[in-house]
Order: C-alpha cells, then sequence, then structure tokens
C-alpha cells in the first residue's frame, strides 16, 4: 500500500489557524493518507465511498474518516459554528427519526424536533427540520414559543433553511426573546405565504 505523508500539510493548515484562535494549542501530526472505501449500510440501504473523493486517514493504525460522509450516511446532519452559541469550534450532529419531530404545522408539512437551547446575552436555538410534503412556493417559516399557561412569549420568522423532500436539517436561530420559561410541547410552526 502506498503511503502519502500529508504531516506538513496539515501542520501548515494548523499554524495558519493559529493566528485565529491563539489561544487554543494545536499540535502537529503525522498521517497517511489511505484509499479505502467506506461502506455505510442503513436499514439494508447501502451507500458507498470513492476512495478518490472520500479520503480516509490513518494516524497510529487508527483510520479517521470524514464526519459529515459517515454522519450523513447514518441519517443525521452535521453543523459547525465557530464562536456561535458556545466559544470556540463546535460540530453539532443530531440524527432524528419522525419520533423526534414531534412539533409539525397544521398541513403537516414540515415538521421540528430535538429543540436545543442556549440562553445567555443572545438565546439560541438548534433544531431539525424535515419536509414531508411538497412546500408552497414564496413561503416562510414561523415558530411560535408558549409557556405552561398557553401564553404567547415568542414569535418568529426562521432564517437559513433550504428544504428537501424526505431531508432532515439542522437549524441555528438566534432567538429575538426570551424562551427559558417555554413548554416545547405547547410549541407550534407554520408556513406563511409571502403576498
Amino acid at each position: 500500500m502506498k503511503k502519502y505523508m500529508i504531516g506538513g500539510v496539515i501542520g501548515a493548515i494548523l499554524a495558519t489557524s493559529v493566528t485565529v484562535h491563539a489561544e487554543t494549542a494545536l499540535t502537529t501530526v503525522q498521517a497517511y493518507l489511505w484509499p479505502t472505501t467506506i461502506r455505510i449500510n442503513l436499514n439494508g440501504e447501502n451507500n458507498q465511498s470513492n476512495p478518490a473523493e472520500i479520503e480516509v486517514l490513518n494516524y497510529k493504525d487508527l483510520a479517521y474518516v470524514p464526519l459529515r460522509f459517515v454522519s450523513e450516511g447514518l441519517g443525521a446532519t452535521v453543523k459547525y459554528e465557530e464562536d456561535g452559541r458556545f466559544p470556540g469550534r463546535s460540530i453539532f450532529i443530531d440524527i432524528a427519526d419522525d419520533q423526534d419531530l414531534t412539533v409539525r404545522d397544521d398541513h403537516g408539512i414540515v415538521g421540528m424536533g430535538n429543540f436545543t437551547f442556549v440562553h445567555g446575552n443572545r438565546s439560541y436555538m438548534t433544531a431539525q427540520i424535515k419536509q414531508y410534503k411538497d412546500i408552497p412556493a414564496n413561503h416562510r417559516l414561523r415558530i411560535s414559543f408558549y409557556d405552561k399557561e398557553g401564553r404567547l412569549l415568542l414569535k418568529q420568522f426562521l432564517n437559513n433553511y433550504s428544504f428537501v423532500l424526505g431531508g432532515v436539517q439542522t437549524n441555528s436561530t438566534i432567538l429575538e426573546g426570551n424562551t427559558e420559561s417555554a413548554d416545547i410541547s405547547k410549541t407550534k410552526i407554520e408556513l406563511v405565504i409571502r403576498e
């Protein structure tokens, strides 16, 4: 097996990153490109990588595979943030099935679930969204949060989402109000058609 030394490349990339995050201690490593096919069997549906396109690293006799390819092949969504809801770099991997996406619009077109909230100077919400049916053109997705007594806490349009029929995606949104006392079981979503 022909091995390609990429330690220098990784070192150069990490050295460039030091200027951005000088407070984070970085280490240079030596690894090998390891031409390997990744085969994923999910509920009888097989998916495999092309070793020329999806590269695997061998470091200390351990295989390091691309996180996005493997996660999405298992039905998860992957989102990367830098200094977002949490300081530093964060990778979010969310797995959802239809039971997790319990909040639906009145027509059953869109479902949401796996809500995560971070409250502080700004409040953030992360949730997964799935499209079940065809979506009308020129729509906007609005979410409403209520407390245990059913009082409206916040009604807000979501941004930065794109739907694929049957697909799940992770959406992160800065909230325009406080939802600390929200009862998620009372959350509502609606598709609003733009005039």
